[in-house]
């Protein structure tokens, strides 16, 4: 008996050394895209109070340098614009106009990787021009660069009106301009992004404390 019960016992263990490990969820895509998905945003000043309401929504899809594209109206990057988002090598990409008053450039590269981690840190843009006409900063002749760096700095759990949130990841964006090869200034910008749900809070002050924007509501498909 204590033989058989000995082999009995030996035979589990084998089978349970052996038991499939079970599966890791799918990772969720940082900003869902569809036609019709829409976010609309509780505006504040910079006393904390409620100013306005701003809505991005994805107007169309579309097809852009051969990927499956989507046409999006929205405050993006620091301004109300429009875009086009696709998805490439691992990224959201995205195609806008930036407009810093002294400076006037289409932009495209990566906005944020498609599934976030902490610690990732990439290129969204890099690109020159010249014919910048705005004395004193500029003369027609000065070589202007813009490069702009993303960084995933942390993520935990938040809340804003639209519900609670786990994980949200803070991205931080460091745009820097040149004149010439010399550094001349940085403008930093800040986004929470619940993957899944997309950009849930912005901050677009260099201070990168108080928000100026935090998800109302939003239609992801849900």
């Amino acid at each position: 008996m204590k033989r058989l019960t000995s082999v009995a016992v030996l035979a589990l263990a084998v089978a349970c050394h052996h038991e499939t490990p079970p599966t890791p969820p799918e990772p969720t895509q940082s900003i869902p895209m569809d036609t019709g998905y829409y976010w609309i945003y509780q505006q504040t000043d910079t006393v904390g109070a409620v100013d306005t309401l701003d809505t991005t929504v994805i107007l169309s899809d579309t097809i852009y340098n051969g990927y499956e594209a989507y046409n999006v109206a929205g405050y993006l990057m620091g301004q109300y614009d429009t875009a086009v988002f696709y998805c490439a090598d691992s990224n959201i990409v995205s195609v806008y106009d930036i407009d810093l008053e002294i400076l006037v450039m289409t932009v495209e590269g990566p906005l944020m990787p498609q599934f976030l981690s902490n610690g990732q840190h990439w290129q969204v843009f890099t690109g020159e021009t010249t014919g910048i006409y705005y004395p004193p900063f500029f003369d027609s002749s000065d070589v202007v660069r813009l490069s702009i760096w993303g960084m995933v700095e942390e993520s935990t759990a938040l809340s804003v009106p639209a519900g609670s949130f786990d994980p949200v990841y803070r991205l931080h964006y460091e745009d820097t301009i040149y004149k010439n090869g010399g550094y001349m200034l940085s403008i930093y910008q800040y986004s929470w992004v619940a993957p899944g749900t997309g950009i849930i809070k912005r901050d677009d002050d260099e201070a990168g404390t108080d928000p100026t924007a935090e998800l109302l509501d939003c239609y992801t498909g849900d």
